[in-house]
């Protein structure tokens, strides 16, 4: 057995309530390279899904991830 832990979080619905407390508390990783779309969010393909990660250096991250 293989324990994964995915730290992402879908990135493609903004009714999410788990993207919505990490978008308005500014939490997300900023991407350095697409700085001018996705609000600057770092945004990757995974699975099927846009995702978006939470930036685990802030403390505030480990309410949203709780």
């Amino acid at each position: 057995m293989v324990l994964i832990v995915d730290a992402g979080m879908p990135g493609d619905d903004v009714t999410n309530k788990y993207f919505s407390m990490a978008f308005d508390e500014n939490l997300l990783l900023k991407s350095a390279i697409n700085q001018e779309k996705e609000s600057g969010i770092l945004t990757q393909k995974v699975w099927q899904n846009e995702t978006v990660f939470l930036d685990f250096f802030s403390e505030k991250a480990k309410d949203v991830w709780g």
